[in-house]
């Protein structure tokens, strides 16, 4: 017998957020999301996501123990075009057991049919805006902060409960921090006829540097696949909880005669100093991940966020703004220390950006895949 149990107790979110290491555990490349980061995803008063939208979460029980979670969840910025109201689901985990799996979206989907829905795509945690995609390849390599893991029997398992890919989501790993891209300097001096700047900001100063960010976020990004509008809440919610990641090196940002159109944020990888507190702060890992990083010795780093302005996204001069943030990202990185930096995610059908970090050298190391059911 499987029963599925809404979360409504403290007790069952924390069994929720727990759940991952329970079941992954000796699984090879998994290491463990810190619980805190997971209870404070579910909670209103904490995460800006409720202010825009719903969601309900549930625990699949089998003889008295966890086998399964889900989320099914209803975002009110997103657009309902064509009479079609999407709904999406999300931190899905489970045993390798396919009544399992059935039985959770079962329940997920019950709840968006009652708020109307008639289509559901994810994993999302909460928003595209978060984490994205359910691993389909790259277990083994390098666990990065705030990039799902998966086990690689649940895609199967979500394909037998009726799901099919809707896009897949690519990430590249690049070893060549230590070496200048020479194509961003030769696309930027061909541009003479504009002053072309890029400069980091400072990590004191990355507050005033929000509204920008979003700007540049939300115009790039507008058009794309599955586009959700980042709020400003978000950010300062995001920048806040990140500021111990931050540093002078993070966030590049460049102009164009004086205007900001493009920007890269990348952060340090926490999970190389969280890897072994199997994903609890308590009673000790608090200060051994606080003496970590204070130390802000780094191996590897991650490309979180980066947009380039709609006037020169899809034109070559948007191809040399998006090299020149990379750039100006790979000489802080290096200069922090990071040997190896992940590049991602992008969408399957950019082919541009796909061609141009194939020629940067990266490598095409993880892919996460969005799923899509029709709930009509």
């Amino acid at each position: 017998m499987i029963d599925v149990q809404l979360v409504t107790a403290a007790a069952g979110v924390k069994l929720f957020a727990a759940l991952p290491r329970h079941l992954y555990r000796a699984m090879p490349g998994f290491v463990p999301p810190l619980d805190i980061i997971q209870r404070d995803l579910m909670n209103p008063a904490k995460n800006p996501y409720f202010r825009h939208g719903e969601a309900a979460f549930w625990l699949a029980m089998s003889g008295g123990k966890p086998v399964g979670r889900i989320s099914a969840q209803v975002d009110t910025l997103e657009d309902g075009a064509g009479g079609v109201r999407t709904g999406h689901f999300g931190n899905l985990a489970a045993v390798e057991d396919a009544k399992v799996v059935a039985a959770l979206f079962h329940a997920a989907e019950s709840w968006l049919r009652e708020r109307r829905c008639t289509r559901v795509t994810g994993p999302f945690n909460l928003s595209i805006n978060g984490e994205s995609g359910l691993m389909i390849k790259g277990q083994q390599e390098q666990a990065m902060f705030l990039m799902p893991w998966d086990p690689p029997y649940l895609g199967a398992l979500a394909e037998q409960a009726g799901y099919g890919k809707v896009r897949d989501l690519h990430s590249f790993v690049s070893t060549a921090v230590a070496e200048p891209l020479e194509m961003a300097r030769r696309m930027a001096a061909k541009a003479t006829h504009m002053k072309i700047t890029s400069r980091h900001a400072k990590a004191s100063t990355i507050a005033g540097e929000l509204d920008t960010v979003l700007t540049l976020f939300n115009d790039a990004w507008e058009n794309n696949w599955g586009f959700v509008p980042m709020t400003h809440d978000e950010l300062t919610h995001m920048a806040k909880d990140l500021k111990p990641l931050l540093t002078d090196e993070c966030l590049s940002i460049v102009e164009v005669d004086g205007k900001p159109e493009a920007f890269a944020l990348a952060l340090p990888n926490l999970t190389e100093m969280t890897a072994d507190l199997d994903g609890r702060l308590l009673p000790f890992g608090w200060a051994r991940l606080a003496w970590r990083v204070k130390r802000r010795k780094y191996n590897t780093g991650r490309l979180l966020l980066m947009g380039v302005g709609r006037k020169y996204r899809d034109s070559a001069m948007g191809a040399g703004l998006a090299l020149m943030a990379i750039e100006k990202m790979r000489e802080g990185a290096h200069k922090i220390g990071i040997r190896s930096a992940e590049l991602g995610w992008v969408l399957d059908d950019n082919k541009p950006m796909l061609r141009m970090l194939e020629l940067l050298g990266a490598r095409l190391y993880k892919t996460h895949r969005v799923y899509e059911k029709s709930l009509s």
